[in-house]
């Protein structure tokens, strides 16, 4: 009785084996039984490309990020190819070509991209780093909360977070999109240490707490309609009719005249007894210059006065945050001096430990490159006034002798 109760033991455990040492992926990745039309067997794979984005089989979309910074690389290429040193582009140019051709592969799948590890969004914030220093001609050890500041750009993490929360805000006040709107609700009263898994509704709750915002957005509801309002059957027709003439030619390069005369054909021509006329917004943003541009939303780029590093402070006594507005006349070569000036990054001496250094200018050691050509450089004492804290000195300078000292006496780097 003993010898048959071992063998059926032994039976029972070879039997589990199969279950219990199945391999880890042999039924999660690829089917049991390959999938066949017409006696042709379809190739099955783990990513496929879905209004241009890529779509895995987990969405981590890890392989649209690798797809996208493959497109990036050549992109950021060209960016530096314009950034010589006598003829490069100017930071306005840059900054236009970065917005449109590298920002934009980003833009376009935020919202996606909003349950995203931060391990994968940080390859995409790698290459805007990469674009920041050629914007500004700074080295890679310069403090980046400086550089975004100096080139007002925000992080990509916290765009991403934006374009998500304003894609949702206008589909709250959308009937066709009350479902989506219903699970982030859901989401915002759930517990995370109850419900921990990473969709798109839970992350977007979190963003939404993140920024204390979750008061602003349960007061975002659809416009109840007018109570003598009641909808119309399928099969009648539509009560109103609208009439919208087209330009002949883009709004900006029409003359104010031709502008009036076209409106006024076309309420001519669409005028009909107790019709009524809308008009479109006028009004223009006051950066890009777009027409109908009335919702302007401006992006923080964060303070760098909370990192208490000595790059970040001087930063901020030489700028207070303050936009710097250079003549699109300077070449690049004074432009990315002057941004040294305002960076205010360690010199590669100081970094490599071989101080004390020459000065270039008056061949004086020092043991603080930037610190003696502002202060005590004797080349650079006729450009500046020179004040007892050596960054209030560069708020005080006037302009034009910055751009003349840097022009004679680069600044050390």
């Amino acid at each position: 009785m003993e010898q048959k109760l071992v063998t059926a033991f032994h039976v029972a455990a070879d039997a589990s084996i199969p279950l219990t040492k199945r391999p880890k992926h042999q039924y999660r990745d690829r089917p049991r039984v390959p999938l066949s039309v017409h006696n042709t067997e379809i190739e099955w794979t783990l990513g496929h490309q879905y209004l241009g984005v890529w779509l895995d089989h987990h969405l981590t979309f890890q392989q649209h990020i690798c797809h996208t910074t493959d497109r990036i690389c050549p992109r950021l290429r060209i960016m530096r190819a314009m950034t010589g040193t006598e003829g490069g582009a100017d930071l306005r140019v840059l900054k236009m070509y970065y917005f449109q051709a590298i920002r934009s592969i980003v833009d376009y799948a935020a919202p996606v991209l909003a349950t995203t590890q931060p391990s994968l969004i940080e390859k995409l914030e790698k290459q805007q780093n990469f674009a920041l220093r050629l914007m500004l001609g700074a080295p890679q050890w310069a403090k980046l909360c400086n550089l975004r500041a100096e080139a007002k750009i925000t992080q990509l993490s916290h765009r991403i977070k934006n374009i998500s929360l304003n894609l949702l805000a206008e589909k709250a006040i959308h009937p066709r999109h009350t479902t989506i709107v219903c699970r982030v609700f859901q989401s915002l009263a759930q517990d995370e240490r109850l419900f921990q898994k990473k969709t798109w509704a839970r992350k977007t709750a979190h963003n939404i707490q993140a920024i204390k915002a979750v008061a602003a957005f349960k007061r975002l509801r659809q416009d109840p309609p007018h109570p003598d309002y009641s909808r119309a059957a399928p099969w009648e027709s539509s009560p109103i009719k609208i009439s919208v003439s087209p330009l002949t030619d883009k709004k900006s390069s029409l003359p104010n005249a031709e502008l009036a005369r076209q409106a006024r054909n076309s309420l001519a021509a669409g005028r009909i007894n107790g019709a009524d006329t809308y008009y479109t917004d006028v009004s223009v943003d006051p950066i890009s210059h777009r027409a109908a541009a009335a919702f302007h939303h401006h992006e923080a780029t964060g303070s760098t006065a909370a990192d208490g590093s000595p790059s970040a402070n001087w930063y901020l006594a030489v700028t207070d945050n303050t936009p710097f507005p250079l003549p699109n006349t300077l070449p690049r070569y004074i432009t990315t001096r002057l941004h040294r000036l305002r960076l205010g990054y360690h010199c590669l001496a100081e970094l490599n430990h071989t101080l004390p250094i020459d000065c270039t200018h008056c061949q004086t050691p020092t043991n603080t490159p930037l610190l003696h050509y502002i202060s005590d450089c004797e080349r650079t004492a006729r450009f500046l006034v020179r004040d007892p804290t050596t960054p209030i000195t560069l708020k005080l300078t006037p302009m034009d002798q910055l751009v003349e000292m840097v022009r004679k006496y680069p600044p050390p780097r």
